[in-house]
Formats: C-alpha cells, structure tokens, sequence
C-alpha cells in the first residue's frame, strides 16, 4: 500500500482538486508552452542529438523542425546552419565548443542576415548543460530575438557618430572663410569618420545647366563628370544634385532600387559600395545655396532622427555660406549693381505708396536678434502717424513705431515679417543699397558679387514674388581706397549682437539731440532687456573708439 502511495505521488501533481500525471504535464510544457514560445528552443540529450526543438527555431534559421530530430546538431551546424549568420566561424565555433565541453553556460549575439529567404534579425543565443533528468549530460539551448533593441542601439549609435561629425563641421564653419573652404571643409569631415563612403557639394543651377562642383571627398571627381554629363539629355530623370524647395529633404533608402535615379548615376555608385544617399538643401529661409549629398555604405542608412539633424545641418551651412557671400561682397573691389521693380501690393511700402499718394525711401536696415529685419523708412507727403495706422493692419509688419514726426514727413520703424521682400534679398546675399516706393511701385538697387548668377537670383526671387523685375545690371569699380575698408576696418572686432545693437542705435536715433529712441525702446525691438542692450552698445562703441583713437584710424 505505501509503494502503490509513493508511486503515485511521483507520477502525479495536485492541481486544485485534480490529480494529473507528470508526464501529461511535461507534455503540456512542450507544447503548450514552449512550442508557441518566441524564443527558440534546441533541447539536445548527452550524444548532442536533437531531442525537441520548437517551430520558433524554424522560424529563425529557415529550418524544417521535424526534418532535424534526431540529427546531430554538430552535423547540422556545420552542413548548414553557420551559414545562415553574418559571422559563421564565430558562431560555430563558440557553438561547437559548449559540445567539447559541456561544463558552462553560454551566452552571445549573433546576426542572421537576411538573405535566402531569411529574415535579417539579431539574436542572442543562451545555452546550459542539463544536469538532472531523463536528458542529463545534454544541453538546451534558447534564442531570444533583440532586433528590436539591437535596431534601437544601432540608431542611438548612428545618432551619436552623426552628432560627433556636426560638431566637427560646426568648428570648421567657424574657420573657413570662403564658399569653396565651408564645401571642401564639411565634406572633408563626413568622409573622416567610416559612417559614411562619400560627399558632395553642389552649387545651386539652373535645372538645364551641369552644376558647379563646391566640395567632394571619398570619391573621385571622374565620377562625378559620368554622372552629370547624361543629365542633358534625361530631362524625365530625378536628378539628385538638385532641389527646387528649401525643405526638399530626400532619402534614397536602397540606391538600387530607385527606378526615379539615372541609371549611370546608380551603377557608379553601387561601383563604389554606396548603398543609401541623402540630399540636404543649403539654404537660408527659402534661398538654396545647394545641394548636400552624403552617400552610406549600407542600406536604409539614414533614420527620420538623422534626417532631422541633417536638416538642421543644411540651415547651418547656409547661415555660414550667406556669412561668407556677405563678406566677400564687403571687400570686392568691384561690385555687380542690380536694379530692380516691382508692383506686388503684398509689399507694405508699395502699396501704401498707391493708396496713401505718398513717397517711402529706404533709410536702414538692421536684423533683430530673433532673425526677422527691422526698416528704418522715411516718408513724405503725408503724416508718418498715418502710415503708422496702416502699419498696424498689414500682415506683413509684425510691429511698427513713430521715431519722427513732421506735419507731412517722418521717420518710421517697421520690423517685418519673414516673408518679406527685403528679407528674400538678404537671404540671396545681396546688399540692399536703396529702396523707394512711389504710386505703388517698388525700385530697389542692391550690390552682388561680380560672380553671382543672377538668372538663377532672379528665379529664386520670383517663387516668392512674381511680378518682381530685373531692369538693369551694371558693373561698377570701387575706388582705390573705397569705404569698404573703413566698415571692414570698424565692423570686424564687433560681434553679431554688438554690431546688431549699434546699428539699430544709430538708425532708430538713439544719438540724435533729442534723442528719437530711448533705450529701453530699442531693447524691446530687439527683444532684449535694457541692461543687456546697454552693454551690447556699450561694448561696440569702446571698441569702434579703440578702433579709431588707438590705431590710428
């Protein structure tokens, strides 16, 4: 009676009320349970011969589950499963040396690549002697999938190497003082660390025309004439040297499979083991300067966190390439004069001109701290309090102020939105010389590099303002010792804020007697306190003076 007891209680379990034998349970395990596991389970006896395995396994190494029971898993590894892994000979041998030696848990990660029918996924492989039971001196083995957290890690990886390579350009940004050094300079960088293959930078053209080549690295410029050279004649073709907006941002995930590239575009750099490419536009607002492309080695190189620093990446070149067109033009001895007209009745000085029968000229400009622009316009023929009325209803002046004030002239302060005319100019880098609006219409004269492609500035300016024309273009010598020397001799020790504030100082009247602006005015146009616009000014004027009385100006 108590061996019949003792049995029992061996082959039984309570559960609840009932009494189920051990080995149903043991069979409820398997299949139940670890058969619809999402890990995979290898369980092997002590010859390392497959006893159970589960259908994950086959789901992971394209294996049939019923066709390898009772196989050797020695055999089976070395026939055809290491093949499945990016790394075979690692994954065999450190498989194959639990069997030699059966004493230790196991753990690594492993990369099944995705080809042959395979899913490409990342997993860990756990594996332990089994010490106790019917299959004692064998082994289990798991596979856990962490693709998910392996494909999280890779991006966080990518996102802090990308990281490592913008501040790298940022620092040359601050160096590099002309368009060819900024291109040269941030291609240089990309190519420095082995993330990315290759790097190139356009400059912005006509969509006809073979762009002009700014900076390259990590290829060589032979490719880049087969490349550009069938552009001519494939007018239907997406060509990735160019945009047409300032927020065209595009990835080519799998450069193979993109039917819109060219053709020879895609073979050369499939040649050079470029897998994936993101064009970044150059710009600054609306005005592209060019065209960035960087070119990865694998697939699928460029997530939407990357695209958004490389975004950002694109605002920041254009900023220092603006900088750069601003000071060359500031220190040429000659200079292209561009004059232009419009009657586009979004422009507040034009229209007001029509409606109000008055004249509005062109006395300043200064940028504002949050990067809008602040115009300093005199009028005549009417009240400039009248003006201010219908400044305060147009959408395009975010805020406007009296400075002076006659009966039938005056002295205005407009800041103007981001949309605007004078704003798109600046953005070209162009130098506005002068601006008048009479009867609705517009004339604005501005300086250009001698080298500026001004068909190209002309279509840029007309996305925005279409009625805008060109009605003449003249090449105009400085004179030998011309004043641009004095504001590069003034302007260079002054930084942006400095300068900033000093500008609009002067044009806003702070120095006329009496004074047309107090200070505390022109920190709130500014958007800055008092105390900070003090000793921005303060700091610009000893340093104009130090300019002047120290070195002998």
């Amino acid at each position: 009676m108590g061996d019949t007891e003792e049995m029992n209680e061996q082959t039984t379990r309570g559960h609840g009320d009932q009494r189920v034998p051990t080995h149903r349970i043991h069979k409820s395990i398997l299949h139940d349970v670890l058969a619809d596991s999402d890990i995979g389970v290898f369980i092997l006896d002590q010859e390392f011969t497959i006893v159970w395995a589960n259908e994950t396994v086959g789901e992971y190494f394209g294996i049939d589950t019923t066709d390898i029971l009772g196989m050797d898993k020695r055999s089976l590894i070395q026939d055809s499963l290491q093949y499945v892994f990016e790394n075979e000979r690692e994954f065999s041998q450190r498989v194959l040396a639990t069997y030699d030696d059966n004493t230790y848990a196991e753990r690594f990660e492993c990369h099944v690549e995705g080809k042959d029918g395979h899913d490409d996924r990342y997993l860990e492989h756990r594996s332990k002697p089994i010490t106790d039971g019917l299959y004692a001196g064998g082994r289990v083995e798991l596979y856990y999938d962490i693709t998910s957290q392996k494909e999280r890690e890779t991006k966080l990886e990518t996102l802090d190497r990308v990281n490592t390579i913008i501040r790298g350009v940022n620092k040359k940004l601050m160096t590099a003082t002309t368009t060819d050094e900024i291109a040269q300079a941030i291609c240089d960088e990309f190519v420095s660390n082995d993330l990315y293959q290759a790097a190139l930078l356009f400059e912005q053209s006509e969509p006809e025309v073979v762009p002009n080549l700014r900076g390259i690295a990590g290829i060589e410029e032979e490719f880049v004439q087969t490349v550009l050279e069938p552009s001519k004649s494939s007018q239907h073709e997406t060509r990735p040297w160019q945009v047409s907006r300032a927020d065209e941002l595009t990835v080519f995930s799998n450069v193979s499979e993109e039917s819109a590239l060219p053709d020879v575009f895609k073979t050369v750099a499939i040649e050079r083991n470029c897998r994936s490419i993101i064009k970044t536009p150059i710009s600054v607002g609306s005005t592209i300067f060019g065209v960035l492309l960087v070119y990865a080695r694998q697939p699928n190189a460029f997530s939407s966190q990357v695209q958004a620093v490389f975004a950002e990446l694109g605002e920041t070149i254009g900023a220092a390439i603006n900088a750069a067109e601003h000071k060359k033009l500031l220190y040429a001895d000659s200079v292209l004069e561009l004059e232009f007209q419009t009657t586009d009745d979004r422009i507040f000085a034009g229209h007001t001109s029509n409606e109000l029968g008055c004249t509005i000229r062109l006395e300043g400009i200064a940028p504002t701290a949050d990067d809008l622009i602040i115009e300093y316009i005199s009028v005549e023929g009417v009240p400039a309090e009248t003006v201010l009325e219908r400044a305060a209803d147009d959408p395009s002046c975010t805020s406007a102020r009296v400075i002076e004030s006659d009966a039938d002239e005056g002295l205005i302060e407009v800041c103007l939105s981001e949309s605007s005319l004078t704003m798109a100019l600046l953005e070209q880098g162009v130098r506005l010389q002068a601006g008048t609006a009479i009867n609705g219409v517009v004339y604005l004269t501005v300086e250009a590099t001698p080298d500026t492609n001004v068909r190209l500035l002309l279509d840029q300016l007309r996305q925005e303002f279409p009625e805008l024309e060109l009605t003449r273009k003249t090449t105009i010598d400085r004179p030998v010792q011309p004043v641009h020397e004095f504001r590069q001799f003034i302007d260079e020790p002054l930084t942006e804020r400095q300068y900033i504030a000093l500008r609009t100082a002067y044009f806003a009247g702070y120095y006329d007697w009496p004074r047309q602006s107090t200070a505390e005015e022109i920190a709130s146009v500014l958007g800055v306190t008092s105390p900070t616009f003090h000793q921005h000014l303060r700091k610009a004027q000893r340093k104009v003076f130090s300019q002047i009385f120290e070195l002998g100006m």
